[in-house]
């Protein structure tokens, strides 16, 4: 993305930030030996609910825009 959103102006303060699509958040959990048992399922949630604490910061932070 060249400009802004529509309905941000050009010189809004984070526009660097504002031409961004998408954002990903990622944990590398490897190929562990635990990737092929039981214990991955919670492993893996329990990386997921690490991202949580970031989830709701967009929540209460990032609006639609206008």
């Amino acid at each position: 993305m060249k400009r802004p959103p529509r309905g941000y102006p050009a010189d809004h303060s984070r526009t660097d930030l504002l031409r961004h699509r998408s954002l990903i958040a990622a944990r590398p959990l490897g190929c562990e030996e635990w990737l092929h048992t039981p214990e991955a399922v919670a492993r893996v949630l329990s990386a997921a609910a690490d991202l949580d604490a970031l989830l709701m910061w967009l929540v209460r932070n990032v609006k639609r825009a206008p």
